[in-house]
């Protein structure tokens, strides 16, 4: 089992993500919290196994997301990432943004 408990899970109705450039596989998204401080977190999950293939959101403890935002990490193994969630109307880019030490995280609004 991943590292998600089943209690993060929305079984009764689960948002499936279809394959795209960004991952070739369909994913079942999962909203959950970061346990350290609550903050929203947005998890892509294999939808034959039980295994994570990508979370999309950062967590920055010092500079929490207004309310009902997440940061989106789109760089490195993300990249495409925030594209790929707006297109699937999952999230709302809000054109707020900082720095990271790989490049740039942005907030983006929860439409889930």
């Amino acid at each position: 089992m991943s590292q998600h408990s089943r209690r993060d899970y929305d079984l009764c109705n689960p948002i499936i993500i279809p394959p795209t450039q960004f991952h070739a596989r369909p994913a079942r998204l999962i909203k959950t919290t970061y346990s350290c401080n609550g903050a929203d977190a947005l998890v892509g999950m294999d939808l034959a196994k039980d295994i994570q293939l990508w979370i999309a959101t950062a967590n920055f403890i010092d500079f929490p997301p207004s309310d009902g935002c997440v940061w989106i990490d789109n760089e490195g193994k993300n990249e495409g990432l925030l594209d790929h969630l707006v297109r699937a109307q999952v999230i709302e880019f809000n054109n707020r943004f900082i720095g990271t030490n790989k490049g740039y995280a942005f907030e983006c609004k929860v439409m889930i």
